[in-house]
């Protein structure tokens, strides 16, 4: 983990430097920011295969999760950070490639690394069959693929 470590805090330390904030090109700046973008995830996936192959064979360990999380955490703190670059580059008409990856990347890391104990508990409940408050897939599904109420007549109109 120390090389996994040090591989991050060097990435993050270039990205809190802001380093592509000195480019005047909006264009380089969009291509400097994509660069940053794709190597975040590919950092993220490194991480990730660490936590995998570090579980025994026996089955997952909370213990070895929780081992991971300050490299988590520094991953979408820096992760946030070429968010907003990517928002900037955005405003200023230069989109950036990759940003979808980094930012499906935020979306399944987030939750373990800012509420891991909140995620692991509904785990634990669903693994009990206790889902009171909760809604299957299947309801969420059901009810985002339904017309409008202004269309159905149910609603206010």
């Amino acid at each position: 983990m120390t090389m996994l470590t040090s591989q991050l805090d060097a990435f993050g330390q270039l990205v809190r430097s802001n380093a592509w904030e000195t480019e005047q090109d909006w264009s380089a700046r969009s291509a400097n920011v994509a660069k940053m973008a794709a190597t975040s995830v590919q950092l993220l996936d490194q991480v990730e295969r660490a936590i995998d192959s570090a579980q025994p064979a026996s089955g997952w360990d909370e213990s070895v999760v929780r081992h991971f999380l300050p490299l988590l955490r520094q991953w979408i703190a820096d992760a946030d950070q070429i968010r907003e670059a990517w928002r900037q580059c955005k405003a200023h008409g230069y989109p950036v490639e990759g940003t979808s990856d980094l930012l499906r990347a935020m979306a399944r890391t987030r939750p373990i690394a800012t509420n891991f104990d909140e995620v692991l508990e509904i785990s634990r409940k669903t693994d009990r069959g206790d889902t009171a408050g909760y809604r299957t897939l299947e309801e969420i599904m059901n009810e985002l693929s339904a017309p409008p109420e202004s269309e159905t007549g149910k609603g206010p109109s």
